[in-house]
């Protein structure tokens, strides 16, 4: 029980910097394929850097056999980076962002098919009253939105996400290291090509404040986020991991009210809660029979 408690904590800390990095974003004035490219690289490079110290094995054995679904959710994670700014381009945030977290739906049901995961009445319910609560703090409900082009380019970041969410739960021999370090790199690589195209080689002159953010932001909420998504990826089941990840937009839109002092209406405070709160019931076995079914789950991992 401890080790889940534990992975819930480092669940919760990687939704909580990918939450912050969209007010981080506003201050870093580079373009976003070229912030997604420096994302992968020196967030790997620092993990890199840690791994060297450490004198742990840059590629080990383990990581060798593992390595074709590595780069494969590597590209995935830059994929999904490139078309989740395509998004933006096209459609508003709110829409953007309650199109991309249908991922964790779409992997929970997935699983459902391919784990053989436990969907019960109440982890549905939650999943459903999670999607709700991110509609209703991104505005979509009850103001309404257009479909725009970037729904389509928000749907396909969020199937790629869910990709990445259940490839990773191949990977639970692996350390929450030997699956960052990889995944982040080949994110870089798949993210290179659309940069050069789209934005060219040369980098706007930043201060120093705006470049320590941008290291902020590839060390902090990209390496060690990712190393404590992943690491907790392994030890907690799709359906968790999925309504875990509805704590990210959430706290994205509060925070953004805090510090950018955009508005926070009463429907988005109300849509906050019914994520939080459907993030917290949604693995609180509520019945002996669902503790028992639980029990067994725990014991698997």
């Amino acid at each position: 029980m401890q080790k889940k408690n534990i992975s819930y904590a480092m669940m919760v800390s990687a939704m909580l910097l990918f939450g912050s990095i969209g007010v981080v974003r506003n201050f870093v004035p580079l373009p976003s394929a070229t912030l997604a490219f420096l994302r992968g690289v020196i967030g790997s490079a620092v993990l890199l850097l840690v791994a060297l110290f450490l004198r742990r094995p840059v590629l080990s054995k383990t990581m060798r056999k593992k390595l074709p679904l590595l780069l494969l959710s590597g590209a995935m994670i830059g994929l999904n980076w490139v078309f989740l700014f395509e998004a933006y381009r096209f459609t508003t945030v709110a829409t953007a962002t309650v199109c991309y977290y249908v991922a964790p739906l779409v992997a929970a049901v997935l699983a459902v098919f391919i784990f053989r995961e436990l969907l019960t009445l109440q982890k549905g319910i939650c999943l459903c009253a999670a999607l709700i609560g991110v509609c209703l703090v991104s505005g979509v409900i009850p103001f309404g939105a257009n479909i725009s082009k970037g729904v389509p380019f928000a749907l396909l970041a969020a199937c790629l996400y869910a990709g990445v969410m259940l490839i990773n739960q191949k990977l639970k021999d692996l350390s929450a290291y030997e699956k960052t370090l990889p995944q982040l790199l080949f994110a870089a690589f798949a993210v290179l090509p659309y940069a050069l195209i789209k934005e060219g080689v040369s980098l706007p002159t930043l201060t120093a404040g705006e470049w320590g953010l941008t290291l902020a932001m590839c060390v902090l909420q990209t390496g060690v986020a990712y190393a404590l998504y992943f690491g907790a990826c392994g030890r907690l089941s799709t359906l968790s991991v999925g309504a875990l990840s509805y704590i990210d937009p959430a706290f994205a839109v509060l925070l953004s009210a805090v510090a950018l002092s955009e508005p926070l209406t009463p429907w988005m405070w109300a849509g906050a809660v019914l994520t939080l709160l459907s993030a917290a019931l949604f693995d609180i076995p509520l019945t002996r029979k669902t503790q028992e079914k639980e029990k067994e789950d725990e014991r698997s991992l």
